[in-house]
């Protein structure tokens, strides 16, 4: 109980030494606040530096990575030995007649991996995973410009043709302002 207590009194002098040199105080002047030697509130300091250092997020992310990475091998490994999975046939006397596949090993063994592989490719039926949208047009357009569908384009087009009376259709009916058509009036012919 006792060195427990002191752990824990020793580790909040160190923290708030280092508190208190992060707010702006001298080494000297923490030593004289705390009644020690300089050197100790220097290593103090040390050790929390050293205590942030390797308990920093970054420092733990890297561990669990590397824990990982050891066990990713071994995990590999044992998936591999149970997809192989064979066991011993043996007769009534005893002898062994041969060898053959242990489907319930191997079966539980595609279990996992299709399991994993679920997890990796999204969730089946419109999960929270990610599924691939085929034909789905997800564009606003060039600069700011409105979608055109296929039948805006097909329209557009007609009415340009003069197929279907519209905005910029040019019907054949309508009057012209040809230059031409004056030169051929009825009235400069009789001239």
């Amino acid at each position: 109980m006792a060195i427990t207590s002191l752990r824990r009194l020793s580790r909040t002098i160190h923290k708030s030494r280092w508190d208190r040199a992060r707010q702006g105080l001298s080494i000297e002047e923490i030593a004289k606040q705390d009644n020690v030697q300089k050197e100790t509130v220097d290593l103090s300091l040390r050790m929390v530096e050293l205590f942030r250092l390797t308990c920093a997020p970054s420092e733990l992310e890297l561990r669990q990575i590397e824990t990982m990475m050891v066990i990713a091998d071994q995990d590999e490994s044992a998936l591999s030995r149970a997809l192989n999975a064979h066991h011993n046939v043996y007769d009534s006397k005893g002898k062994k007649v041969g060898v053959e596949p242990d489907y319930t090993v191997q079966g539980e063994a595609m279990k996992e991996v299709t399991k994993r592989t679920e997890i990796l490719i999204g969730k089946k039926n419109g999960g929270t995973g990610g599924g691939v949208n085929v034909n789905v047009q997800n564009n606003v357009g060039v600069l700011g410009r409105s979608v055109i569908t296929f039948e805006d384009r097909l329209r557009e087009i007609q009415q340009r043709r003069g197929l279907i009376p519209g905005e910029g259709a040019s019907s054949p009916t309508a009057d012209s302002e040809d230059p031409l058509d004056d030169a051929f009036s009825d009235e400069n012919i009789s001239n």
